[in-house]
């Protein structure tokens, strides 16, 4: 943030609203003095109607010429940000954009802050708070699911549940203020007790909403899996075909993945669903006494213990090592809700009959009823084991129609801090004590239900946004 900047000002900003290096490049200017800049850069004084593209050539201040572009006025308050917009659509060269940026700085202008056309649309009554932060999300989207969820938060579906939430709570406050004129007479609706019994229903929608976050976190940022097993037994292979790039090294020396390696991939059931997995790469399971895969070792315990879904790789030409491999799989501590797919791999390099007496063996053991087989090498049962991925991604995400889903660690700790003060007020002995924590719970969610939070925590939620939003 340059000297000066401040999400506050009144300044006229632009920036660039696309990638640099593409065909066409937008730029977007926001501000009162948005036309007044067109009309110096374009030497055009003529007026150009609302919402109509129309040609434009600029110029720089010395008379060259920088581009021939198509340009677009909005008139505040029928704008994005309920100014005055201007909408410029170039040549996708990284050479005009600089010109013109140039161009604009030297005329006074100052380019945007992360997120300021969006902060300047909630300061102007465009867009709630929530709706701003769900174009971020939009924007940040890499599967379907998330764009869905996004959606829903930006047209408001989100926001209104939420507000029809606080609206119970507001009724319970207004009961329990009323109580507290009542306290001497036995007025059922208000007593004390009644209010309790309505409270302790709220905690426990608000306990619901805590827990969407986990589902909601999945959905935007993928599903954590971990590929489990002994060393050689493959994972690598799987790893860098699952992610479709060379990532994990392969050999078959035991034990060279010493470390976790790490890979985002959306994958697609064709339907145009799709999610998003985070793969985590680990060292092989086994005894040893090398100090450094030892710590590879221990991190494919943590990475296990966390993941959404482990994908226990087995070795059907490790006989030996399966007890091991099935003895350190038992001792995990997995966290609550993880899904398991058994993989038996090297189909290409056992028999028919070896490949089903390893089925029943793994079936046996741990109770599940199938395993994917599993070829690095011809690719044999890739298609059954991204389709078991999304199965089970779908599983781990689903949601009823029309349920919020947190999203985002700020909400959590609103509804967290709601909840202590719900909490609190079932132990109060008194109507008022009671009234004040009902409205103190109400106070906490004011960053889910749209009050204005100061203006410290405005600017670091949006400078959290990319620039051009």
């Amino acid at each position: 943030m340059s000297a000066g900047s401040s999400y506050f000002s009144n300044d006229t900003i632009f920036a660039l609203t696309t990638p640099l290096g593409g065909a066409v490049a937008g730029v977007r200017l926001s501000g009162s003095k948005s036309r007044e800049i067109l009309a110096k850069i374009s030497k055009n004084t003529t007026e150009i109607p609302e919402r109509k593209a129309v040609r434009r050539d600029l110029f720089s201040s010395q008379g060259r010429k920088i581009d021939d572009a198509l340009v677009v006025c909005f008139e505040n308050p029928r704008s994005y940000t309920g100014e005055d917009v201007v909408e410029l659509w170039l040549h996708g060269s990284p050479a005009i954009a600089e010109s013109l940026a140039q161009e604009f700085l030297s005329l006074g202008l100052r380019q945007a802050l992360p997120g300021e056309f969006s902060f300047r649309a909630v300061k102007n009554g465009k867009l709630s708070l929530s709706q701003a932060e769900a174009v971020q999300e939009l924007v940040a989207a890499t599967n379907s699911e998330a764009v869905d969820l996004a959606l829903e938060k930006l047209d408001g579906s989100h926001r209104a549940l939420i507000l029809a939430f606080a609206d119970e709570m507001r009724k319970l406050a207004s009961l329990s203020e009323l109580g507290i004129d009542f306290s001497d007479q036995d007025v059922d609706e208000v007593s004390l007790k009644n209010l309790k019994r309505e409270c302790q229903v709220l905690i426990r929608k608000l306990e619901d909403l805590k827990s969407s976050f986990a589902r909601g976190k999945r959905i935007q940022d993928g599903i954590g899996v971990c590929l489990f097993g002994r060393p050689n037994a493959g994972k690598s292979t799987l790893f860098n075909i699952l992610v479709n790039e060379e990532r994990s090294i392969v050999s078959s020396i035991a034990g060279t993945t010493r470390d976790v390696v790490r890979e985002t991939m959306t994958l697609s059931d064709g339907s145009g669903r799709s999610l998003s997995f985070r793969f985590h790469d680990t060292a092989g399971v086994r005894e040893t006494e090398d100090e450094i895969e030892k710590m590879g070792v221990e991190r494919t315990l943590l990475g296990a213990r966390d993941a959404d879904l482990i994908l226990v790789l087995v070795d059907p030409l490790d006989p030996e090592g399966f007890p091991e491999l099935m003895a350190a799989f038992s001792c995990l501590e997995r966290k609550s809700g993880s899904e398991v797919i058994f993989v038996l791999t090297k189909q290409d390099q056992i028999s028919m009959d070896d490949q089903v007496n390893w089925v029943e063996r793994v079936s046996g053991m741990v109770g599940i009823p199938s395993s994917v087989i599993f070829s690095g090498k011809t690719r044999y049962g890739l298609d059954e084991l991204v389709r078991r991925l999304l199965d089970i991604g779908f599983l781990l995400t689903q949601r009823k129609s029309g349920e919020v889903l947190l999203t985002r660690w700020d909400h959590v700790r609103a509804v967290e801090q709601a909840i202590t003060h719900l909490e609190r007020s079932l132990t109060t002995v008194s109507e008022d004590l009671f009234a004040a924590d009902i409205r103190q719970s109400l106070i906490s969610l004011g960053p889910l239900i749209g009050e204005t939070p100061t203006d410290d925590i405005l600017g670091r939620i949006f400078s959290e946004f990319c620039i051009g939003k």
